[in-house]
């Protein structure tokens, strides 16, 4: 860790002079003339004093990152890192490329300190920490994988003739993944979320699936989230559709709330500094919709703050499927609730999220459009400036596709919004109710069993059919006692070996003739 003080001498002076009064930056435009601090550090090889060269930047592709040089004048030892700065995302992120040519294999990856990379065919796996920081392509990545591999292949040869020879082969068949010989899956996963596969087209790109996920408390113990000792509401089960806003949205569920109603909380640890806090809890009721849980959590130490809303009716029995048809500003205000089950269609701009993306938020239209518009601008980093941006048609394209999102977020031309959640568990104000909405449909469907079985309603319902045999066996067993002990009151006995009726109970010793 970085001690405090040094954090206002670390921001190199900007080449274009900030306005008077505004605070200095803290991770400038990288420059060429940008100035480092010095620090006299612990050399770990000789126990002698050395110093650290430390420079904060902000780069187009690792946004903001330390660099970090030491030396040592007494025993010549010399280390350097590169360390990224950028915070942890909500959730883990899953890009799963599946590689049949070339023109994946030159798709560039931005690879996290945290993030591993799998190729199941070859059964290889490139752990965290390992090819750190990195901006390469899917083929620079195995060549590299290909090299370190064989580095040391001359000195296998001459102690173990038979391992070298195992991994010659191997590395002659990640060499042909490299060059796209045979189809294989590229799977890049990063629990800290920061990590990316380029797509050269989002909207139409087979090759490649993108997922998230909620994190494990052993990766977040990894990520260091959370101390190796603290139990945490991380190991507790998450329900299905769990969803965040931000903190200014809070304010608009205030209309919705009941002023009677009780606040519940209970203690919560923090989870950006681990300090005790104090989670409040209020259930209430969207007009025209259902029950939902509204939850705020404020740090008194660090001054952390957190909303979540999530429903509180549980899983529908049916999925929902929900049209609006924009035509004016006044729709843009409309409330929208999105679980993060939920996905986002856009037919006019043959745009959809899918489920897990943005997570759930209760927002306005326009609110939605926003953040969506922010999401897709910044969390493509070849999108923006730099010497692996896309190109130049594939840019201009970029940019009129966010330009038209733009334009439909200003409410500049009509357009379709659809959120379907198979969960049934999101909603669009309507502004005429109880009466219908002439803009605004919806319909119910039947979930497919692959929707099920991606949200786990299968294993639930196997749960509930096992629990129903058990109680049935339960009562058929405690049914059948007072039976045997009726029959056997009456002189006979229950054969359970063959149907029919029961033989007469054989005469007690005690009633036999002397």
């Amino acid at each position: 860790s970085i001690n405090a003080e040094y954090m206002g001498k670390m921001a190199a002076p900007n080449p274009a002079e900030p306005p008077a009064g505004s605070p200095p930056e803290i991770f400038p435009a990288i420059a060429p003339d940008q100035e480092t601090t010095l620090i006299e550090s612990l050399c770990m090889n000789c126990n002698e004093n050395g110093t650290t060269a430390l420079l904060m930047v902000s780069i187009p592709f690792f946004r903001q990152i330390v660099v970090m040089a030491f030396s040592c004048p007494h025993c010549g030892w010399k280390n350097s890192e590169v360390q990224s700065c950028t915070e942890i995302q909500p959730k883990g992120c899953v890009f799963q490329l599946s590689v049949s040519s070339s023109r994946e294999t030159d798709r560039q990856v931005v690879k996290s300190d945290s993030a591993f990379i799998r190729v199941p065919e070859l059964e290889l796996e490139i752990p965290a920490n390992t090819q750190r920081g990195t901006l390469n392509t899917v083929e620079g990545v195995l060549e590299t994988v290909a090299d370190h591999m064989s580095a040391l292949q001359e000195q296998r040869r001459a102690e173990d003739p038979a391992l070298a020879q195992k991994l010659d082969q191997f590395i002659l068949r990640v060499r042909a993944a490299s060059k796209a010989e045979f189809p294989y899956t590229f799977i890049l996963d990063d629990p800290a979320g920061n990590s990316y596969l380029q797509s050269p087209d989002p909207k139409n790109d087979s090759q490649l699936k993108v997922s998230f996920y909620v994190r494990s408390l052993e990766q977040d113990r990894s990520l260091g989230l959370v101390a190796d000792t603290e139990v945490t509401s991380s190991s507790r089960p998450r329900p299905v559709g769990t969803m965040t806003m931000p903190v200014d949205s809070i304010n608009k569920m205030v209309e919705y709330v009941d002023p009677n109603r009780e606040v519940l909380s209970f203690p919560e640890n923090c989870p950006n500094c681990h300090a005790s806090g104090e989670v409040r809890m209020l259930v209430t009721r969207i007009p025209m919709f259902k029950e939902i849980v509204l939850m705020a959590y404020t740090c008194p130490d660090c001054g952390y703050k957190s909303t979540d809303v999530r429903p509180g009716a549980g899983i529908e029995p049916k999925g929902l499927r929900i049209a609006l048809r924009v035509i004016d500003t006044q729709d843009l205000s409309r409330d929208v609730l999105k679980s993060d089950t939920a996905t986002v269609v856009i037919p006019e701009l043959d745009l959809e999220l899918t489920a897990g993306t943005l997570g759930g938020m209760f927002t306005t239209v326009e609110g939605l459009l926003t953040q969506v518009h922010g999401q897709l601008e910044t969390s493509n980093p070849f999108a923006t400036a730099g010497d692996s941006r896309l190109d130049t048609s594939d840019l201009r394209s970029w940019r009129t596709f966010l330009d038209n999102l733009n334009a439909l977020k200003n409410g500049e031309r009509p357009f379709t919004l659809i959120l379907d959640d198979p969960v049934g568990n999101c909603y669009i104000q309507n502004r005429f109710a109880p009466e219908p909405d002439p803009c605004l449909a919806s319909e119910e469907y039947e979930r497919t069993p692959e929707m099920n079985d991606e949200l786990g309603i299968t294993w639930l319902m196997q749960q509930d059919a096992n629990d129903d045999e058990a109680a049935a066996a339960r009562l058929a067993e405690e049914t059948a006692r007072p039976l045997a002990r009726s029959a056997v009151a009456d002189g006979y006995t229950i054969s359970s070996d063959a149907p029919g009726p029961a033989a007469p109970r054989p005469p007690s010793p005690s009633s036999s003739p002397s």
